[in-house]
């Protein structure tokens, strides 16, 4: 009973590898191992790409199972000094003591990338995956497990950025843009809470008589020090923290705002729009958050105008359909007959719209 408790205490039930806390008993280990002898010790942190996919297509089941074969691989791959564990959903860590150099820990990189390319085959069913690395070595990128696995960690993410499948090493930079990424993001929480964002208008012109048919509604952030934050920048890391439905809704009240102010200044109508990024068409109630704010402006729904992109359709299809049939009928949308095609269309909403040749130049 104690074997079996003690056991259970230091390895993964599903995979049969260390766990976590194992891990970081053998890095323990081989890390005073080197600072008595010399030599490196590399830490390998393997995210499976893709897997959730597998997951969500397949149900967890045979997700198991092919976690299952992936802790078989990279077991072969292996060392017999080496540690090799599951630390974690599809997250492995491989503990590689006594090296001589880091061309030994680059080669160990390599065959887990390849060996994990191959085909795996689960049941009647053929799944191709690959897997990102971040690599961490001792001495040079620290002396501590947690600066090794903080390292591993940030090398992977890198890894992740540059298109999957492949390694990267740790480099000192990573620090200083995981720091810079955080200061921006606590900014970026502070300014929206201030309503310190900036809608800007850029006009549509018809080019064939020349005349006015509407504007887009461009979001800017300003940072208090004068200097101007690329939409490109902070529109990704809202979707990320969960900030977009809030500067959604803030570019969706001064838009209705600004129109209803144009309105009351004489006939005719600016139809205002703006392309969406694509979490806020995840909502329910798109179209009566844009009701009700344009009653709260004081006029009705009309002719405004919003453009989505097409991963958030492609992905949301079925509430994307209901959200723009419903907002058609709340006040009448041009919608494109090219929607099947995963292009453009339109809705009944002004947004925003990343940085892109097309609306650099706005209207403030």
């Amino acid at each position: 009973m104690e074997k079996e408790l003690a056991y259970r205490a230091n390895h993964d039930l599903l995979t049969g590898l260390a766990n976590k806390s194992l891990a970081e008993e053998r890095l323990l280990s081989a890390l005073k191992d080197a600072s008595d002898a010399g030599g490196m010790v590399g830490v390998l942190l393997v995210d499976l790409d893709r897997f959730k996919q597998v997951n969500d297509s397949f149900g967890h089941s045979l997700g198991d199972k092919l976690l299952r074969q992936a802790a078989e691989r990279l077991t072969y791959l292996a060392r017999s000094d080496d540690c090799v564990a599951r630390t974690g959903g599809d997250e492995f860590v491989i503990v590689a003591g006594k090296v001589h150099d880091r061309r030994q820990i680059e080669a160990l990189a390599k065959n887990v990338l390849c060996s994990l390319n191959r085909c795996f085959y689960v049941d009647e069913y053929s799944i191709y995956l690959s897997a990102s690395i971040g690599i961490a070595c001792y001495p040079d990128n620290g002396g501590t497990m947690e600066s090794l696995l903080q390292s591993a960690d940030l090398a992977m993410y890198r890894a992740k950025a540059k298109g999957k499948n492949t390694y990267e090493f740790f480099t000192e930079d990573l620090t200083v843009a995981a720091n810079d990424r955080m200061a921006l993001e606590t900014e970026l929480f502070r300014a929206m809470d201030a309503a310190v964002f900036e809608v800007h208008y850029q006009p549509k012109i018809n080019i064939a008589d020349k005349t006015l048919e509407g504007c887009e509604a461009l979001v800017r952030w300003k940072r208090a020090d004068g200097n101007w934050i690329s939409p490109s920048v902070f529109i990704p890391l809202a979707e990320e923290t969960g900030l977009v439905r809030r500067l959604d809704m803030f570019v969706l009240r001064r838009a209705c705002r600004q129109q209803s102010e144009w309105l009351a200044q004489g006939p005719g109508q600016c139809a205002g729009g703006g392309q969406h990024v694509g979490p806020q068409h995840r909502g329910r109630n798109l179209c009566g958050r844009r009701a009700g704010l344009a009653e709260a402006g004081g006029r009705a729904a009309g002719p405004c105008r919003h453009r989505n992109n097409r991963d958030s359709l492609y992905v949301q299809h079925g509430r994307g359909v209901t959200g723009h049939r419903g907002l058609e009928r709340a006040g009448g949308a041009d919608i494109s007959g090219r929607f099947w095609h995963g292009l453009f269309f339109a809705l009944l909403s002004a947004h925003y719209a990343h940085c892109q040749p097309q609306n650099r130049q706005v209207v403030h």
